[in-house]
């Protein structure tokens, strides 16, 4: 792979680590509050700028937010923590890619899915709760 193109592979993740962390009133930012198609158009990335396999995969629902790992592996199992008082859901926007249920204060899991792409969430009680799955694949 060119080095040009590791550049600009390490640019993304950069700015999906940056992002990620600031992701927050009524879960991570939306087309409202910035346009963040260009950095999760990437599906594909070295073995360096990926969470490596012994980073778990997780969800955090706190105060009505999601907290998102960075970028997943295809197939990754994602352990979604509650730690909110109310059930919430992590239901992806495309019908079928994954839908679960995390009652107030529990730990559940789910596979992501198998093909890189950006995959938005919402809870399905909370219309206002939006998150971001990035699944990508390494090269």
């Amino acid at each position: 792979m060119p080095n040009s193109s590791r550049r600009v592979q390490a640019c993304i993740y950069l700015a999906l680590s940056f992002l990620a962390p600031s992701m927050g009133a009524c879960g991570q930012k939306d087309a409202d509050s910035g346009d963040l198609s260009a950095v999760t158009t990437a599906t594909s990335a070295t073995a360096s700028t990926v969470i490596g396999e012994a980073q778990p995969k997780t969800i955090l629902i706190e105060d009505f937010n999601y907290v998102v790992a960075p970028t997943v592996l295809p197939g990754a199992q994602i352990t979604v923590t509650n730690k909110d008082a109310s059930a919430h859901t992590v239901t992806a926007d495309s019908i079928g890619a994954f839908d679960t249920a995390a009652q107030a204060n529990s730990q559940v899991t789910f596979t992501a899915p198998t093909e890189p792409g950006a995959y938005p969430f919402h809870c399905t009680y909370h219309p206002n709760m939006h998150g971001q799955l990035v699944v990508v694949q390494i090269e």
